[in-house]
């Protein structure tokens, strides 16, 4: 149950499993009689089940069927009897009210309460005219009870105002017999006695008549609509896209009904009276909770209906027989659908468990749960440990499936496009989409990954992790959907925290949920998620709002600095905590955007769960702050240890720290702080306060520095609250804070009269007394608590400073004169004046008025006596006192205020003059002039806006005053930029240049545009000039050409300079910035050319003499003298610029020249660095290296070989230096470079053995490698005819069979015996049979002759054999033990007596056998002679045959293949009785004869034919005329052809002759390459690749290259080569079939190379594909010739051939069958114990292609390619990942077994017993890659991480090695490269090129 297969396995088939029903208990016993249980009802919480029979009881029991309570049902009236029964019974969505319906016209609802034992009441009640016959209480609506009545009527009661309101009747008052309710709680349907239903929507108040049904629906139940998967995903998922009614009733028939807005149609017809003979009536119907299951019942029986999700269909799952029973009358499901009440006739009450399936899970901490599917769409799930249950339905109408269970808590289950989590513990779930093109969802499949659901973010809630988006998503248990969804820059737990808080009780509000994530490395981002969806966009402004203000703000930024490395909201989502990577620690509060560093060195931080107090540790310092909102107070506490962890526990926070060993010390918080915040949370002031006294007592009565902040945070929130026990507890706040004040202030009495200055006022006088009595009459109205309430509200207002809204409340009250008192004691008389004013008592206002102004200047405040005047209207009265106080500017502006509006203007002149003088001690020009030009003085306001530098008012009033004035327009624009001139600035500045432009004042404004350093301006101004002086204007254009200069602006520059009439400072400029072009062209335009040069001569010398080199060259260069340049630096050894300027200026070849003298100036003064240096630039590294050796530098010189010519070159260095030392310091010398092998194999190279020796034996070389010189020592003196001196050599390397050889090449066989006896005795005797077989090859004169002595040649000619050369042969076949080789020899020759003398003195066994033979060539070797019927006679035919085939194998193996064929072709009908012929016997004639078919057409061609055709005719003699077709088509021999098989002739006298075949075995001349490729065609359809192969090879210019025929080619390559891999047949066959494809193959690779160049593209693949056939040949030959037994005995073959054999594994996807590959590989790696490492690994990937294979051939009906590739595909790759071996998915799985069944159980046998051998890795062996430094397999030629390429050793097939690297020129023009240790072992032991 915990694997995901497991669950995914179950939940396909959940939808088709059957629902089960197990009987649990029985709650209510039957009773004898009729006792009819009416109703039942279960509460939504599953605790309660309800259960009431005739007797009106109502039973009551809990979950597990035990009874806890009962009480009887009341009837409508206290006097009315107890005749009524009880119609319905219905819980509320609370499960804290039950309703009952009575008969007796009246519904009850029942008070409950929450638990068991509470108290009951009757809290509502609906009395009707009728009785009621049903009810229901539709979900999530807790105010709503349905009811029908017997009338026809569907009502509606609700709670809250305990009335009843129709909601439909029926059209002909039928009774309601029936009601029911949707499961959403949105519509309700009622069945009536005339068989209609009908249908009422609460959201659009219709009522639908539904249909009629064939009868009363006395089974009526409400469900969700059976749609298929289609339309739930094109309606969106929701469950309320369909409804449907099912109903029953007498005619035993349900059918459920699919509500439509035109009516209902029948969705399905369940006909229980057609399909059962003893169905009875159906009397009542329920759905579950979920409204996917339907239980109908009926007379000793109940059936269950669910709905198919799959098919969209009902169906019946189940059904339950019980016999006596009797009626079923009543059914009721639990909330969760896991239990169904069944009520009887007789009163009793079952209980029934129902489930799909149940399944245990436990987690990893053993926590057991027990998980019940009640329906496809949902479960349950129940914690064994403690019975906790949580209950999970899908609201998509999709199946659950995947149930997981995390932390022994939380659930989680998906659908195919939700997922849903809920809590163990709070029985609360939600569901969240789960596809990916929903809001923040996420790939279903995703929620299996343990990393995506995060439960430890908070625990109301958890996190989605959605790795792909990188984005959070926030699930809240028990809202559905997302809470939000937020994309932080990092998905690590540290770096986000989140805070749900819970709904707060007394406002309902919910509580803050944020959330808080990094945007980036250096940013904290804080989200609000109270609107579903978290804002990714925008920073809200700053919120002046409370910190518990739910969405104070939608979303904050918090910027840093450095990067972020943790962080964390506190427990209410007021405060953010962070620290960066500086370990600094910071504090962010939320509501005021404010951030505060709270601690440096930080290690280890964290809020105290629960509360808002912080503690962090820097260093051996413990700091605690238990107020946020004032950082700077702090606690500190000296620890010696690391904090690890902060607890609570029992009400004691601690902090656990743990010392350097390990021991944990507590440190206890002080708990009544760390309290206060969840006091103050939930409002309880008093709590919160007392919480804080203990500190306060501690310190004396005092408030301490930590307190402080929560002191005057609780006294905040209590004046908030703006209750009278709040206000207390702000008293009690303000008193330990020591405001007195505000304490005294807080607790005076609101209800005194006096509080508000009411009785203390006098000087409201009569007017307030009235006042007060018109407002009394009001106020008098009001409560005395709503009046108490009030005034404490202006009070709060008051302390608020709100002194607007404390009058504004003492005025609704009638206390108009307390708020004027309030406003006098403020001493704002102005607003006890205005407020007076405003509510209509003018007199009391004039008064406070006159009081204000005396108040005013009592006070010396004149200006604001002024000021009241001048609103008055009184401007002399206002300017009066404005000059009184000194204000002659406001003075001012009252007149013009007064002259310019329509006021009375008339004010005294002398107070003009006076405003006038005091404006101008003051200074205050502007405002004077201001004044005149109001009073129409416009000279005097000129002159003064002059004095006073106003120019921009006296130019404005120039351009508008159209008078004549003393000032012009230009004066004032010029006087206007000199005085912004004389302020300074560069802004001043540049606004002086457009005023001195206006003025025309040029050169001013240019000047000035210098000044500024705006060039450009004051260049435009000069040029657009054309007024001013030319000395003027040029000592300008000098200082803009220098200022152009300076920026590197050279063209203006240069214009102003030759403007400025100065083209030498035009020069010189150019001069000093190297530009000598511009230099000598402005030069040129304005003097002689030749002084240029002079003086730029003079000027490079000049720069040469202060060492500026670089100007010198440059100035040089420009009077164009480059060989003073390159003087210059020659003489201050400056060669590398000598060198520059001199390829410059005179071109690579006399650099080359300069270089080479130079270096042999170097050379000369034993500058060998800078002399080398040179020789290499110059490409003559080989001087540079003579250089060095003449002057005995001998490591330079390895040095400049190894950078000149690489390692070649550094060697043959290194080996004359070894050579210039002696012995001992030579060899150390090689060794030190690694070089002493290489260097001794250089040494036997080039002649110079005797120092290769010298170096061997310094360097103690072991014997083989001695002996591997000699060997070279002795080829070579072999290849220069010393042969002496060769056999020395070759004996000394243990070689004396090559000395033989060679002294048998040169025909010295004195000396090869001599040999032979003297060092290999072992070889005498195969010595003296090769002399032997000399003389018979070599012995006798060409000759024409008849003579029978004679032996006869091809040609005609013939070799005489004399008895001197028979007598030697014969000696030296005794001599060296052969009697059967001479005896041979005669035979060969048909000396029978010779031969039959020998046998009788050295074989007496042979001898009768040879008189036979000789009988038998007496009789010309006819079959039919005597001594054949006589064998006949005696032999069976079966005997006979095997005796013939033996002497043609012995025929064959001699090399005489005529005569093996002719014995062969002996074997006819005659052998065997022709009347006794069985299928057995012609078996073997047809083998006999195919074996000497091939024989000839490998060994005999010119016979080919007529062999064909005698085998062709024999066959259709025996009746095999079809194989005989095949045959002659095949070898392309013609049918009607004349030629027939004559056997070879030998005359009795012919003993001494034999002829002589010819050598060359290819293809005749005249035979057409056609005539090949169609014998190799029918070869392959017979399955003889090898003989097609041997076809192919014998084409002399190889098989054409033709596209037509590649297939064929690959074909005959791939079959030789399997054929040759095969573990039985004769091994020389094997050998034959490999060597003749690697013949065919290289030369095919060969001529499609050559003829590349015109079709390259159609044949690149093509010549790729045979190369790798061409390498698979070649390493199969080396396999088979490794292998023989003539080499396979050798050292290091044996390990050729496991390389070999793995290096064939990489032909696996196109050439080599997969099985066979990896089989060859294990078994050779298995022969060698070092190697069962990878023989383990190779043969278990055998093992399961073997298994493979069987599943291909289980399943032979499908395609063979698509079935091997599927099993291959799903091989397990993971040995093989360091390998460049093709993966499984691509391997050649052949049709059939490689390896026969015997042998493949002992090998899995074998690699069984191998896994458990604890000393066996399991895994290839690995090297080095040289690109990318990581482990690869060691036989892998490509990287399989960074795809590096090495060589393949031609020998293995292996990678080579750098250090082992060798190259050898082949016979056949090809360069193939070898590892040096694989190719000595290889030519060692065979002599020959591997190639």
């Amino acid at each position: 149950a915990r694997t995901r297969d497991g669950h995914e396995t179950a939940v396909v088939r959940l939808a088709r499993r059957p629902m089960h029903l197990r009987y649990i208990t029985t709650v209510l016993p039957p009773d004898e009689g009729i006792k009819k249980v009416t109703a039942m009802a279960w509460s939504p919480n599953s605790k309660r089940l309800a259960a009431v029979t005739t007797d009106r009881v109502v039973q009551m029991f809990d979950e597990s069927g035990v009874k806890r309570d009962k009480f009887s049902a009341k009837p409508a009236t206290a006097d009315g009897g107890k005749n009524f029964i009880v119609r319905g019974m219905a819980f509320s969505p609370c499960s804290t009210k039950l309703a009952i319906a009575q008969s007796d016209n009246i519904v009850f609802v029942y008070k409950l309460g929450g638990e068991w034992g509470d108290k009951k009441s009757i809290c509502n009640k609906f009395l009707q005219h009728h009785p009621v016959s049903s009810l229901v209480w539709p979900a999530h609506r807790p105010n709503e009870i349905v009811f029908a009545t017997a009338d026809g009527k569907t009502r509606v009661g609700l709670l809250n105002t305990n009335k009843a309101s129709t909601l439909y009747t029926h059209p002909e008052q039928s009774m309601v017999v029936s009601l029911a309710a949707s499961p959403s709680g949105t519509a309700v349907c009622s069945g009536h006695l005339d068989g209609s239903v009908f249908h009422f929507s609460f959201s659009t108040k219709i009522c639908t008549k539904i249909t009629t049904h064939t009868c009363a629906p006395y089974g009526l139940g409400f469900g969700v609509g059976a749609v298929s998967h289609e339309n739930k995903h094109q309606s969106g998922g929701t469950s309320g896209a369909s409804e449907t009614i099912v109903c029953a009733g007498a005619d035993r028939k349900i059918i459920f009904y699919e509500t439509k807005p035109d009516g209902a149609k029948a969705k399905q017809l369940f006909d229980h009276g057609a399909t059962e003979t003893d169905a009875r009536e159906f009397s009542c119907a329920k759905f579950d909770a979920a409204g996917e299951t339907c239980a109908v019942g009926s007379f000793d029986a109940f059936f269950l209906y669910s709905k198919d999700p799959r098919r969209g269909t009902w169906r019946l799952v189940t059904s339950k027989k019980v016999p006596n029973l009797y009626t079923v009358s009543a059914l009721e499901w639990r909330f969760d659908s896991g239990r169904l009440a069944v009520g009887g006739l007789r009163g009793n009450v079952d209980l029934y468990d129902a489930f799909v399936t149940k399944n245990s899970l436990r987690t990893k901490s053993g926590a057991r749960f027990e998980v019940t599917h009640t329906s496809p769409t949902s479960l349950t799930v129940c914690r064994l440990s403690d019975n906790a249950k949580l209950a999970l339905r899908t609201k998509t109408g999709l199946e659950l499936r995947n149930v997981r269970v995390r932390k022994d808590r939380y659930v989680v289950a998906k659908t195919g496009r939700s997922f849903l989590v809920g809590d163990c513990e709070t029985g609360l779930s939600s569901e969240a989409p789960g596809a990916t093109d929903s809001a923040g969802g996420f790939e279903s499949g995703e929620t299996t990954d343990e990393t995506v659901l995060d439960f430890d973010a908070d625990h109301r809630s958890c996190v989605v992790k959605n790795t792909q988006n990188k984005t959070l998503s926030i699930v809240e248990y028990g809202l559905d959907g997302f809470l939000g969804v937020v994309k932080p820059s990092a998905l690590n737990p540290e770096l986000v925290s989140l805070v749900v808080c819970e709904t707060r009780d007394s406002s309902q509000t919910p509580g803050d949920k944020k959330v808080a994530y990094l945007v980036d490395a250096t940013t904290a981002r804080v989200d609000c998620l109270v609107s579903g969806v978290a804002s990714l966009r925008g920073v809200s402004k700053r919120s002046d709002a409370h910190p518990n203000s739910t969405n104070s703000q939608s979303s904050l930024t918090v910027p840093h600095a450095h990067k972020i490395d943790w962080l964390e909201l506190n427990a209410r989502g007021t405060h953010l905590l962070f620290r960066d990577k500086k370990r600094r620690l910071f504090l962010v509060d939320l509501s005021r955007s404010q951030k505060t560093c709270l601690l440096e060195h930080v290690s280890y931080t964290q809020w105290v769960p629960g509360a808002d107090v912080v503690v962090a540790q820097s260093g051996k310092m413990l700091c605690v702050w238990y107020a946020c909102d004032a950082p700077e107070k702090v606690e500190r506490v000296e620890v010696s240890g690391d904090a690890t962890q902060i607890t609570r526990e029992d009400g004691v926070t601690f902090v656990l720290v743990t010392n350097e060993n390990g021991a944990p010390t507590r440190i206890t918080l002080n708990e009544s702080l760390v309290a206060f915040n969840l006091l103050l949370e939930k409002g309880d002031f008093h709590a919160a306060a007392d919480a804080l006294e203990p500190s306060r007592k501690r310190n004396g009565g005092l408030v301490t520095q930590e307190t402080e902040n929560m002191w005057r945070q609780l006294m905040a929130s209590c004046l908030r609250n703006k209750s009278v026990k709040s206000v207390y507890v702000a008293r009690r706040c303000a008193a330990a804070l020591g405001n007195v004040c505000l304490a005294d202030f807080l607790g005076a009495d609101t209800n005194d009269e006096d509080f508000f200055g009411v009785g203390n006022e006098d000087a409201g006088g009569e007017g307030d007394e009235g006042s007060d009595k018109n407002n009394k009459k009001n106020a008098n109205t009001n409560s005395k608590e709503t009046r108490a309430r009030t005034l404490l509200d202006a009070k709060l207002a008051m302390v608020n400073r709100d002194w607007g809204g404390a009058a504004e409340v003492l005025l609704s009250l009638g206390r108009s004169a307390g708020a004027v008192a309030m406003y006098r004691s403020l001493g704002r008389l102005d607003m006890a004046g205005a407020f007076a004013s405003s509510h209509g008592n003018k007199e009391h206002a004039e008064l406070l008025t006159r009081e204000f102004t005396e108040w005013l200047k009592n006070t010396g405040q004149e200006e604001r006596c002024g000021e009241m005047k001048q609103a008055e209207g009184d401007f002399s009265g206002a300017v009066k006192f404005y000059l009184k106080g000194g204000l002659p500017g406001k003075a001012a502006a009252c007149v013009i205020s007064a002259v310019s509006g329509s006021h009375d203007s008339s004010i005294d002149p002398r107070v003009i003059d006076e405003i006038v003088d005091s404006l101008t001690r003051a200074r205050l020009f502007t405002t004077c002039g201001s004044l005149f030009l109001a009073l129409g003085r416009t000279d005097a306001a000129m002159d003064a806006f002059v004095t006073g530098d106003a120019f921009g008012k006296a130019t404005s009033v120039l351009k508008t005053a159209k008078i004549s004035t003393k000032y012009s327009l230009k004066s004032l624009e010029s006087a206007w930029g000199s005085y912004l001139l004389a302020k300074g600035g560069a802004e001043n500045a540049r606004e002086a240049i457009s005023h001195f432009v206006e003025a025309g004042e040029t050169l001013k404004a240019t000047e000035a545009a210098i000044g500024v350093a705006d060039y450009k301006k004051a260049c435009f101004l000069l040029d657009d000039d054309e007024t001013g002086s030319k000395s003027s204007k040029a000592a300008c254009y000098a200082k803009l050409a220098k200022h152009f200069e300076r920026l590197g602006e050279f063209e203006n520059a240069e214009r102003c300079f030759v403007t400025a009439n100065d083209p030498a400072g035009a020069v010189e400029m150019h001069a000093r910035h190297d530009r000598w072009d511009d230099a000598r062209r402005v030069a040129a335009v304005s003097g002689d050319e030749t002084a240029v040069t002079r003086t730029y001569v003079a000027r490079g010398k000049s720069l040469e003499a202060e060492r500026d080199f670089k100007g010198a060259e440059a100035a040089f260069t420009s009077a164009g003298e480059d060989d003073l340049s390159i003087r210059m630096y020659e003489k201050h050894r400056l060669f590398g610029d000598m060198l520059r300027v001199t390829e410059k200026r005179h071109g690579a070849e006399a650099l080359k020249n300069a270089r080479k003298k130079l270096a042999l100036k170097f050379v000369e003064e034993k500058n060998h660095g800078e002399a080398e240096a040179m020789f290499v630039e110059n490409g003559e590294w080989k001087l540079a290296v003579t250089m060095f050796r003449d002057a005995g530098l001998w490591e330079d010189a390895v040095r400049a070989a190894r950078a000149g010519g690489g390692g070649s070159a550094s060697k043959q260095v290194a080996y004359a230096w070894a050579k210039s030392l002696d012995d001992t310091l030579g060899t150390a010398l090689l060794k030190k470079f690694g070089l002493l092998e290489s260097g001794a194999a250089h040494f036997v190279d080039t002649g110079d053995f005797p120092y290769a020796l010298v170096l061997a034996k310094h360097g103690k070389f072991p014997p083989t490698k001695i002996a591997e010189m000699y060997l070279k020592r002795a080829l070579f003196l072999e290849d220069e005819g010393d042969f002496a001196s060769a056999e020395r050599a070759f004996v000394m390397a243990d070689k004396p069979k090559e000395a033989i050889d060679m002294w048998a090449h040169c025909g010295d066989w004195q000396a090869a015996v001599r040999v032979a006896t003297e060092t290999a005795p072992e070889l005498l005797n195969a010595t003296l049979c090769a002399h032997a077989a000399f003389l018979e090859t070599s012995s006798g004169n060409d000759s024409v002759s008849n003579d029978p002595t004679k032996e006869s040649t091809s040609d005609g000619t013939a070799k005489v054999l004399d008895n001197k050369t028979l007598t030697e042969i014969e000696r030296l076949f005794i001599k060296a033990k052969a009697p059967e080789k001479a005896i041979a020899f005669y035979v060969r020759y048909k000396l029978w007596d010779r031969a039959i003398q020998v046998a009788n003195d050295y074989a007496p066994n042979r001898k009768a056998e040879l008189e036979r033979e000789k009988k038998l060539d007496a009789n010309g070797g006819n079959s039919g002679s005597a001594n054949s019927d006589k064998k006949s006679s005696n032999a069976s035919g079966s005997e006979l045959c095997l005796s013939l085939t033996s002497e043609a194998d012995k025929l064959r193996l001699a090399g005489d293949y005529a005569g093996a064929v002719d014995t062969l072709l002996q074997i006819d009908l005659k052998t065997f009785n022709l009347k006794l012929l069985s299928s057995t016997d012609k078996k073997k004639l047809t083998h006999a004869w195919r074996a000497g078919v091939k024989l000839a057409n490998e060994r005999v061609p010119g016979k080919t034919a007529s062999v064909v055709a005698e085998v062709a005719f024999r066959l259709r003699s025996i009746g095999e005329p079809s194989a005989a077709d095949d045959l002659l088509q095949v070898h392309g021999v013609d049918a009607n052809s004349t030629e027939r098989y004559v056997p070879s002739v030998r005359s009795k006298g012919d003993a001494a002759f034999v002829r002589v075949q010819k050598s060359d075995k290819t293809l005749d001349k005249d035979e057409s390459e056609t005539d090949a490729l169609r014998r190799a065609s029918h070869l392959m359809k017979s399955g003889d690749g090898a003989g097609a192969s041997l076809i192919l090879s014998e084409l002399k210019s190889g098989p054409p290259v033709d596209a037509k025929h590649f297939a064929l080619y690959q074909q005959v390559a791939q079959s030789a080569l399997s054929h040759a891999l095969e573990l039985d047949g004769d091994d020389l066959e094997k050998v034959m079939a490999a060597k003749s494809a690697k013949s065919f193959l290289t030369k095919l690779c060969d001529a499609v190379v050559k003829s590349a160049d015109d079709t390259s593209a159609a044949l690149s693949e093509t010549s790729k594909t045979f190369e790798e056939l061409n390498t698979c040949a070649h390493l199969v030959c080396v396999i088979a010739t490794a292998s023989s037994a003539a080499h396979s005995q050798k050292q290091g073959m044996e390990q050729l051939v496991t390389k070999a054999f793995s290096s064939l594994t990489r032909f696996t996807e196109k050439i080599i069958p997969a099985d066979a590959a990896f089989f060859a590989a294990g078994a050779a790696c298995r022969k060698r114990k070092e190697n069962h490492n990878a023989a383990f690994v190779f043969l278990n990937r055998y093992l399961d292609i073997a298994d493979a294979i069987d599943e291909v051939l289980e399943q032979r009906g499908g395609d063979h390619g698509a079935v091997s590739q599927k099993f291959a595909s799903s091989l397990d790759n993971d040995d093989f990942e360091t390998t460049d071996l093709p993966p499984p998915g691509k391997f050649l799985i052949p049709n059939r077994h490689f390896v026969p069944e015997p042998i493949r159980e002992e090998i899995r046998d074998w690699v069984l017993a191998l896994s458990m051998d604890r000393q066996i890795t399991q895994t290839l062996p690995t090297r080095v890659c040289g690109g990318c430094g990581k482990n690869t397999w060691t036989g892998t030629l490509v990287c399989h991480l960074c795809s590096n390429a090495s060589d393949a050793c031609c020998v293995t097939g292996w990678p080579v090695e750098v250090s082992e690297k060798i190259t050898h020129e082949a016979l056949n023009a090809h360069t193939v490269i070898a590892n040096r240790t694989e190719w000595n072992v290889w030519v060692s032991a065979t002599g020959v090129c591997p190639v």
